[in-house]
């Protein structure tokens, strides 16, 4: 097996530390070294630029595009089991597009706009409470318990190891975005400003979110890994060179050097005879 999905997880697990770490460095100088959230004219662009808490700069944009990748490759597993006529197609394609709309809401802040309309809710049904200060967390439970139910039997039939790190990387991604919003919510909705304690649930947030969706590309990954999915794809490629004109620069192209460069020979005839393929000479 292929040791991409290990090495591709450790890079992102190695970027999402490097931006933990200097934004917990940018929340202490703000608070030791300015007395305060809001630090000199001088810096604070700089600072602003690797804070966790705020929106446009690069954990935003970092999340958003690792959120992106995620659907991509989630897309692709959706892909390859529409074109199999396999179960679950459905839920793999709208799996990539939840996806997709979080690395929308992650560059665009959607979910904000509708903190309004579920703090008028809670208040007219006398729910309202600090901890819903930040309201669209309601809509985000509503949205986490729908999916769960909708996904309950998709996740049950997966492999057991992919099973696992969607949950662990569901447990990350949800408890980080919505466990630790409510007692930010809290702080805020007391204190009124940012302080170093409602600072630093952020990055542990922030983090929880990260490696949540670190955790995601690597399930993703590995399940592409699988022989039966890498056949797949061997398969829909050849029926793609099928498709390609005859002196197409493409169709000649050495389809098992493409999927299983990096297995032996004798593993790679196996695999393409499994496939019912063979070899351009």
């Amino acid at each position: 097996m292929s040791r991409f999905p290990k090495k591709f997880a450790s890079i992102l697990c190695m970027i999402v530390c490097s931006l933990l770490l200097v934004g917990l460095l940018s929340q202490m100088l703000k608070f030791y070294l300015f007395s305060g959230y809001e630090a000199s004219k001088r810096f604070e662009p700089l600072l602003k630029l690797v804070d966790l808490n705020r929106e446009n700069n690069l954990p935003t944009w970092y999340s958003s595009t690792a959120l992106f990748v995620n659907s991509v490759f989630v897309g692709l597993i959706g892909w390859v089991k529409r074109h199999e006529g396999a179960p679950y197609a459905k839920h793999w394609l709208g799996l990539a597009g939840i996806f997709l709309l979080l690395s929308a809401d992650e560059a665009a802040s959607i979910h904000e706009l509708t903190s309004g309309t579920a703090v008028r809710l809670l208040e007219r049904v006398d729910l309202m409470s600090d901890y819903f200060y930040y309201g669209w967390v309601i809509f985000g439970i509503v949205a986490v318990m729908i999916v769960g139910v909708l996904y309950l039997q998709f996740l049950m039939d997966l492999p057991k190891e992919t099973r696992l790190w969607f949950l662990f990387a569901g447990f990350l991604y949800v408890g980080g975005a919505i466990g630790f919003e409510l007692p930010q919510a809290k702080i805020f909705a007391v204190e009124k400003t940012v302080t170093l304690t409602f600072a630093l649930l952020v990055v542990v947030e922030e983090g929880m979110e990260m490696f949540g969706v670190v955790a995601s590309i690597y399930a993703a990954l590995s399940y592409l890994n699988r022989e039966d999915m890498r056949i797949s794809l061997l398969r829909l490629h050849q029926k793609a060179v099928g498709w390609l004109a005859p002196n197409h620069p493409l169709r000649d192209l050495p389809t098992d050097r493409i999927v299983l460069s990096d297995e032996r020979k004798e593993r790679e005839a196996e695999v393409m005879e499994a496939a019912g393929l063979h070899r351009h000479e």
